[in-house]
């Protein structure tokens, strides 16, 4: 075999080197491209959908929250929704958009985004809670976190933290705190029964 020349050798380096910078290149644009088209607006758009389709996700399961949360979470959802088959109100005693039993959403939503790297980012929900129209109402927030996913979808929600600061993935993970609405039923209506002082 005839051997190749130190020219030969510096050309075929050189040519190597700019093939992989040429790949690199090209990748990082793909890259960039991508996370820029699922970037703040899209984040934000699909929170605003999140709220208005999946109030209930907590709680409720169906095909679409399926596809519009991480796995991670939807295995710690499916974790409470077979409590809450089995014993009714399981993990919280209170609906996590609101950080209360009772109440709701007053006047319109803003929405914050935040990006976290590493394919992840933040919207935070602004809003008034008014818990009865004779009771001043109060500035609350809830934030979804989001993972990146793939197109045409883009994110997924990772996790939701409530006005009381609680990790909604983090609770429904735990141990159930079960509490079974027959026996507290039964304990209301005890008390009812007790005489009066």
């Amino acid at each position: 075999m005839k051997p190749r020349s130190a020219g030969h050798l510096e050309r075929w380096g050189f040519q190597t080197v700019l093939r992989a910078y040429t790949l690199l290149a090209t990748a990082t644009m793909f890259f960039s491209s991508s996370a820029f088209a699922c970037g703040e607006e899209e984040a934000i758009a699909f929170a605003k959908r999140f709220f208005a389709e999946h109030r209930t996700f907590y709680f409720k399961d169906s095909p679409a929250v399926r596809e519009s949360v991480t796995p991670a979470l939807y295995q710690a959802l499916q974790n409470h929704y077979r409590c809450a088959a089995q014993d009714g109100l399981c993990h919280i005693d209170y609906e996590p958009w609101l950080g209360a039993q009772d109440g709701e959403v007053s006047g319109p939503i803003s929405f914050a985004f935040s990006s976290q790297g590493n394919n992840k980012a933040s919207v935070s929900l602004r809003y008034q809670f008014e818990l009865s129209p004779d009771r001043p109402k109060k500035k609350q927030t809830v934030v979804l976190h989001l993972a990146s996913a793939k197109e045409p979808q883009c994110w997924k929600v990772s996790d939701l933290i409530t006005p009381l600061g609680q990790s909604l993935a983090k609770l429904y993970r735990a141990k159930p705190q079960r509490i079974r609405l027959d026996r507290a039923c039964h304990d209301l209506n005890r008390l009812l029964d007790e005489p009066g002082p």
